[in-house]
């Protein structure tokens, strides 16, 4: 008798929760949804700056440049010339495509249908019990 309980112990052990989904995904792939979606990362490139200075320079000038994304500022107050640079930040979106599985909830039963479904199981539990009892009762 010990050697069949440890048997059934061990086969209802040997089935794992993802081992039964995998089986219910197989029987029924309804079930399961596949979505495609896109995620978009943004990423930037920080702005660059760079200063120089120049002394003992003769003419007083002030000149900006500005191309594209780079602006250059020269400036000259007759003693020192100040150059200064600057490149705007640049961002670049970098679109990444992603696919999931999402499993469809089951709605869960009414009580009616879990009362009905238990019931005739508890019935049948207590039939197989009383006609044990009266076969022992009757026997003895």
């Amino acid at each position: 008798m010990r050697v069949l309980i440890i048997i059934c112990l061990l086969f209802s052990a040997c089935s794992t929760p993802q081992g039964k989904l995998q089986k219910l995904l197989k029987k029924y792939p309804e079930l399961v949804t596949t979505k495609h979606d896109t995620i978009v990362i943004i990423d930037t490139i920080s702005s660059i700056q760079k200063d120089t200075i120049f002394n003992n320079v003769f003419s007083k000038d002030t000149i900006t440049i500005v191309q594209d994304r780079l602006s250059i500022k020269y400036v000259n107050d007759g003693k020192t010339v100040y150059l200064k640079g600057r490149c705007d930040t640049i961002y670049r979106m970098i679109k990444v495509p992603i696919t999931t599985q999402m499993v469809t909830p089951v709605p869960e039963d009414s009580f009616i249908e879990k009362l009905t479904f238990y019931g005739f199981w508890i019935f049948l539990v207590l039939l197989i019990a009383v006609i044990i009892a009266l076969y022992l009762v009757h026997k003895s």
